[in-house]
């Protein structure tokens, strides 16, 4: 954090091409997210909550749960931030 207040990233982060796997990411090959995990992880980067998000897409707060859990697993990510930066980084949602 600068001595602003105003944290900065480190500029091999910010210019690197939005496609481009960022800092500590290895792009899993041939990965590709259906649409409606995309909408689910859409709804994650505005701020909806689990159950928010299973009430929007009609499924089980366990469904929305168990689906997340499998976008992870694909991506290779441990955490659904990780999941939502992936395809925020990717033009995706």
């Amino acid at each position: 954090m600068s001595s602003n207040g105003v944290a900065s990233l480190a500029p091999s982060l910010v210019n690197s091409p939005a496609g481009s796997p960022g800092f500590g990411e290895v792009q899993p090959p041939g990965v590709t997210v259906a649409d409606t995990d995309l909408v689910l992880l859409s709804c994650l980067a505005d701020g909806a909550t689990l159950h928010e998000v299973a009430r929007r897409l009609h499924i089980s707060h366990r469904t929305a749960s168990r689906r997340l859990s499998e976008i992870c697993a694909s991506l290779g990510v441990s955490r659904p931030i990780q999941a939502v930066a992936w395809a925020a980084r990717r033009g995706l949602i």
